[in-house]
C-alpha cells in the first residue's frame, strides 16, 4: 500500500496535469469554437460543460464529430426531458492536452456550422 504522503503527493500531481488540461482545453475551446459558446471555466472535476445557442442540437453535432474522429457526450444524455438539448459536456481528465486541441479542432466545423445555421 502507499504510505499517506505517497498518496498525498499523487493527488497533487494529478490535480496539477487536470489543470494543466482542463486550462489547454478551456483555451481551445475560445480559440477554435464560436464566441456564441458559453461554459464556465472548470475549477476542478473532470468535465467542461459547454451551452450552445439555441436550437443547436448536440446529438446531431456528436455524429458530425464522429465523423470528424472527436467525441463529446450530448447533455440529452443527462436529463430525462426530451426534446433538442444545446449542452454537453467534454471529459478532460484522461486526455492529454495535445489530443484535447486536436479534438476541439475536429469538432469546430460541426459545433461553427450548427451555431451559424441556427442563427
Amino acid at each position: 500500500t502507499q504510505s499517506r504522503s505517497s498518496a498525498a503527493s499523487d493527488v497533487y500531481k494529478r490535480q496539477g496535469l487536470y489543470r494543466e488540461r482542463a486550462a489547454a482545453l478551456v483555451d481551445a475551446v475560445r480559440e477554435h469554437w464560436d464566441p456564441a459558446v458559453e461554459f464556465i471555466t472548470p475549477q476542478g472535476g473532470f468535465f467542461l460543460w459547454a451551452t450552445l445557442p439555441a436550437g443547436v442540437d448536440t446529438l446531431e453535432v456528436m455524429h458530425r464529430g464522429i465523423e470528424a474522429g472527436a467525441v463529446f457526450v450530448p447533455g440529452a444524455a443527462f436529463t430525462p426531458v426530451e426534446g433538442t438539448h444545446s449542452t454537453l459536456r467534454l471529459a478532460y481528465s484522461f486526455v492529454a492536452a495535445e489530443k484535447l486541441l486536436e479534438g476541439v479542432r475536429r469538432l469546430a466545423p460541426a459545433v461553427n456550422e450548427s451555431i451559424d445555421r441556427a442563427r
